[in-house]
Order: structure tokens, then sequence, then C-alpha cells
């Protein structure tokens, strides 16, 4: 309940990412660590070119799931509420 408090009272706006500031190169993950390799199995690196550019996981030989803004970057119109 307080983790849910906290979420609500950061200001936001919709569909919008906060900026990089510059001060901290992966300023998004707090209280993180580094995975050893093999840690996650099932996490995969989507690279570009031998750049990590998204993530995925497997969900069979054939499949990996991940997120349609890795492969469209158009903006979707409409409104967020």
């Amino acid at each position: 309940m307080i983790c849910f408090s906290l979420w609500f009272s950061i200001p936001a706006e919709c569909g919008v990412r906060p900026l990089y500031d510059g001060k901290i190169r992966y300023s998004r993950i707090i209280g993180g660590q580094e995975a050893e390799v093999g840690e996650f199995p099932w996490q995969v690196s989507i690279q570009e070119k031998g750049h990590h550019f998204c993530g995925g996981s497997i969900i069979s030989e054939w499949w990996i799931l991940t997120v349609a803004h890795c492969f469209y970057s158009d903006e979707i119109s409409g409104t967020c509420s």
C-alpha cells in the first residue's frame, strides 16, 4: 500500500518519459544491480549492429516476446487519461 501511494505522488505526464538529466547514466533504474551471465536465461537482448536497443523474453523455441515500441517509433495519436 505504501508503494502504491508513493507511485501516485510522483508527478508525471501521461505517456511522457522523464528526460535524462545527465547526472546518472541509468537514472531510470533505482537500487538495481548487474545480472550475472545466465542468471535470467529467458531474458534476451535485442541488438542492432552490436548495440542493445530493447529486451525480450523467450516464450518458445521460435518466439521472443517484446513490446511494440521496440520496433515501431511512430507516435500514436490520441489522448491519455
